[in-house]
């Protein structure tokens, strides 16, 4: 736009209304000069992410309105002063402009369809209205093209505020998209990795986490599985239902949360029983933890009118001085916990090796109990049988031999 305006005021020689082009160059100048600079500011405002207000749009529709009319200006003020060829010139630039606006400001129909009109039919009319011939019929021609530019805007400018708008909504559509998935996936991965009651770790993920954390630690840290089992849960469930149990395993998680959540691994393993992994550096430091979790379990749950006092039994393992795998860990973290369920007698169970072997010997008895009890009730049984058939075969044996009764001996047998 800048060339066109230079080669009309510049390339023509024409020496009336010096001043008054030139002053008409100048302001061609200043008003793009102002108009790429808003542009510029605008370009800066997008990347940040702000959204145009409505004074940048009316800002943008005055530059190019006073454009448009500095253009206009030029083709009527210099008529009187221009040739034919001049005319000619004229005409093809302000036609040009008009062509290219019906596309370039087809985002605003106001400006789309109004710019290229104040462009060619001003000019136009005054052509038509000359009384010269062969201006009248570049007038016509002008106000022809006028109509079709007209008409051209209008559609290409519906055109692209439909297009802008499909844009709009498959954007709109895509971020519901996104934020759906993104809840979607925090609800799968909810549900695969915490409880659905307590909100804590579930097995699997705790497995997961714990091994991650037993990988990622120096053999000369310390790791410790506390292992907890609430030793009258199941009266609050037989005597109060279990929603009131319920709430008060939420409440439970929610104490162990607050106390221990940013330094350890928090599991409810199952039922009433719950696992703590934390970083310990020494055996006073397990004791603390380990009166701390019974302080917060005997601490008197009150909800709904219910006032429920509970204790636990607590067992403890430790990484890596028992072990360096969590399963084994946990197994032995539940082997302490049920032998100060038993017991009773401190707050907390250390695992030890000879804790390992009272289990084992008390396995072993145990098994061949099991397998000996059978084997005496069959012995005690066969014998029982046996009197009983010797007693019912001596009074037959006096009379006659067909009154004789085998009633169990096919039992003995």
């Amino acid at each position: 736009m800048l060339a066109a305006a230079s080669g009309l005021v510049f390339w023509f020689d024409s020496t009336s209304h010096a001043y008054v082009r030139l002053g008409w160059w100048v302001a061609i100048l200043l008003l793009m000069l102002w108009r790429l600079f808003y542009s510029y500011t605008w370009c800066v405002k997008s990347k940040q992410g702000e959204l145009g207000t409505s004074s940048d749009l009316l800002r943008f529709r005055i530059g190019a309105l006073l454009t448009a009319s500095l253009w206009a200006f030029y083709c009527i003020y210099f008529y009187s002063d221009s040739d034919l060829y001049q005319l000619c010139i004229s005409m093809v630039i302000v036609a040009t402009l008009a062509g290219g606006a019906s596309t370039v400001l087809s985002g605003d129909l106001l400006l789309a369809t109004l710019y290229p009109q104040i462009l060619l039919v001003p000019y136009s009319l005054l052509l038509v209205l000359s009384g010269t011939s062969e201006h009248q019929l570049l007038g016509v021609l002008g106000l022809i093209f006028a109509g079709i530019i007209f008409f051209t805007a209008h559609k290409a400018a519906r055109f692209t505020l439909d297009s802008i708008r499909l844009r709009y909504q498959h954007t709109l559509l895509l971020k519901n998209m996104q934020s759906e998935v993104e809840s979607r996936t925090d609800k799968i991965i909810e549900l695969s990795q915490l409880d659905s009651l307590t909100k804590l770790l579930n097995r699997p993920a705790f497995i997961e986490a714990a091994s991650k954390q037993i990988k990622h630690t120096a053999k000369n840290k310390h790791l410790s599985v506390f292992f907890i089992d609430l030793d009258s849960f199941k009266p609050v469930n037989d005597n109060f239902g279990h929603h009131v149990g319920d709430t008060l395993l939420k409440q439970l998680a929610s104490r162990l949360k607050e106390n221990f959540g940013t330094n350890a691994l928090i599991c409810r393993w199952g039922g009433d029983e719950f696992i703590i992994l934390s970083k310990t550096t020494n055996k006073k430091q397990v004791e603390i933890i380990a009166n701390k979790i019974n302080t917060l379990i005997e601490s008197t749950f009150i909800f709904d009118g219910y006032k429920i006092d509970l204790k636990a039994s607590i067992g403890v393992s430790i990484y890596p001085n028992h072990s360096q795998s969590i399963e084994e860990l946990i197994s032995f973290a539940d082997v302490s916990m049920y032998e100060n369920k038993h017991t009773q007698k401190t707050d907390y169970v250390l695992f030890s090796k000879d804790l390992a072997e009272k289990v084992q010997r008390d396995f072993a008895l145990s098994s061949a109990i099991r397998r000996v009890v059978p084997l005496t009730l069959c012995i005690n049984l066969s014998l029982i049988l046996e009197m009983v058939n010797a007693t019912l075969w001596r009074p037959c044996c006096a009379g006659n031999i067909k009154e004789k009764r085998f009633p169990l001996m096919c039992l003995s047998l």
